[in-house]
């Protein structure tokens, strides 16, 4: 998925903030309540649910972020003139 480049990306290009926040987010942040609160409600298969949506809602968080960057940069490249 997304994930995988974009924390690749930002690891190369020395981006560590952002390679560490898409990391906790995936690791820690997003699955521990996931799988927390998907398990009470459908037992095992809550868990199994807790890690497809992990993924995808890291993968819209790292959108979100790369397009805030994006729009970063084309305003301050507007404003160097």
């Amino acid at each position: 998925m997304l994930y995988f480049g974009r924390h690749l990306f930002c690891g190369a290009t020395e981006k560590t903030r952002d390679a560490f926040f898409i990391t906790t987010a995936r690791g820690i942040v997003i699955i521990i309540p996931l799988v927390l609160i998907l398990s009470r409600a459908w037992a095992m298969t809550g868990v199994w649910l807790a890690f497809v949506l992990t993924e995808f809602v890291v993968t819209a968080i790292t959108m979100g972020v790369q397009r805030a960057r994006q729009k970063k940069l084309i305003i301050s490249r507007d404003i160097r003139g």
